[in-house]
């Protein structure tokens, strides 16, 4: 009898040391996740992570690295104890996994990275941002590097369907589709490139041409993007979540985390953050 006892006793302390971990999922995908060069580990994502480990004082966290191809498969697969930061919620994710109730990340829309000489051009055209992608295409014949198999945005994807711009629109693939393309905007082999405005400063950095480049917002987009934690959809992922949702209202309240979401944005665009942070706030789409 006593055998059993100290047995029972035995999987409760096991069975709550299995829910204090937490596997964070990553993968290549500067600047969000920095895996190779440099600035490896100062990935926007990984120091969230971090600073969400410092309100979460009873978890372990650990790392699993995937090619970005399985990410969501391994989350979403109910017999893995998984989580990620910063996933778009969608009704087919919440299918296979369980959400924050809160935000994890705030993100600007995608907007153009362009060269000074052809900004000169744009602003001929309108002297306010933000600009027209359907504009520019048309009355300025401009041509846009696209990364393939990329969805920017409703509107954003309606102008880049349309077939009488075909010809404009260099579209590369494969993990260095964006760096690539950056690349060739410097050679003035394309005039302008699309992503979010912290990869296009990172890779301007990177190529050394921070100083040649202008980043500006376009009409089509959406004001901001949010990203929230995504965990495996099974009674762990359950328990795990509820805990994050707590830690990060705490997050939110800290400076550092305006300090890491502005930390590969252009300088013009810090204050929006700020901005952006009390406006969430005040409309309780961040602290529910």
């Amino acid at each position: 009898m006593r055998n059993i006892f100290i047995f029972f006793i035995f999987l409760v302390i096991s069975s709550t040391t299995i829910a204090k971990e937490i596997t964070w999922v990553k993968f290549d995908f500067p600047p969000y996740y920095i895996l190779y060069d440099a600035d490896r580990g100062q990935g926007r994502d990984e120091l969230i992570i971090e600073l969400l480990n410092s309100y979460m004082p009873d978890y372990k966290f650990s790392w699993a690295n995937f090619p970005s191809s399985r990410v969501v498969a391994e989350v979403g697969q109910p017999t893995n104890n998984y989580c990620i930061l910063s996933l778009f919620r969608t009704a087919e994710r919440l299918k296979s996994i369980v959400f924050s109730k809160t935000p994890s990340t705030l993100g600007f829309p995608p907007q153009i990275a362009v060269k000074l000489s052809t900004y000169k051009k744009i602003t001929k055209l309108s002297e306010v941002p933000p600009y027209s992608l359907q504009e520019l295409l048309q009355t300025e014949e401009l041509k846009l590097g696209i990364a393939g198999g990329r969805s920017y945005s409703p509107q954003l994807d309606n102008v880049l369907s349309q077939t009488k711009f075909s010809e404009q629109l260099f579209i590369r693939s494969g993990p260095d589709a964006l760096v690539n393309l950056m690349k060739m905007m410097i050679k003035d082999r394309v005039d302008m490139t699309i992503g979010y405005p912290d990869e296009h400063m990172y890779l301007a950095k990177k190529l050394g041409a921070a100083e040649q480049i202008v980043i500006l917002p376009l009409k089509e987009a959406n004001q901001y993007s949010l990203g929230y934690v995504g965990c495996s959809k099974n009674a762990w992922g359950k328990q795990v979540i509820n805990d994050i949702n707590k830690a990060l209202a705490l997050v939110y309240r800290s400076q550092h985390f305006a300090t890491i979401l502005k930390s590969w944005l252009p300088i013009n665009m810090h204050v929006n953050v700020i901005q952006l942070i009390d406006k969430l706030s005040l409309t309780n789409e961040i602290l529910e």
